[in-house]
């Protein structure tokens, strides 16, 4: 069995399934590490390069407007900071042990 590396999507329909295919990697005594989490789905490439088309798209229309510094990262950064605001972050410096605290955009891949 070839486990897809982003996991296998577990239910009561394939519970058995899944269990007598992970049976045959416990055979010969050799321990491994399981992760559960709950199941979402992730953004299609068709997806991702749709909203890239639209941050460029409106950074063409604010770079015709007077508004040179648009750039289609920029537009991303501008609407992830209007939309999905930010996340605490402890930082640790590794020589010092001193922590500092800072704010993060949100990724759009964490939702």
């Amino acid at each position: 069995m070839n486990l897809p590396q982003d996991g296998i999507k577990l239910h009561r329909g394939n519970f058995t399934a899944v269990g007598q295919q992970i049976q045959t990697y416990l055979e010969d005594g050799k321990c491994f590490r399981m992760v559960l989490k709950p199941w979402r789905e992730r953004r299609s490439l068709s997806q991702n390069a749709l909203s890239h088309m639209w941050y460029s798209e409106i950074s063409e229309y604010l770079i015709s407007r007077g508004k040179t510094f648009a750039t289609p990262d920029w537009v991303k950064d501008a609407l992830k900071h209007t939309y999905l605001g930010y996340e605490t972050k402890e930082l640790v410096d590794v020589v010092t042990g001193e922590i500092t605290t800072i704010q993060s955009l949100r990724h759009t891949s964490d939702l």
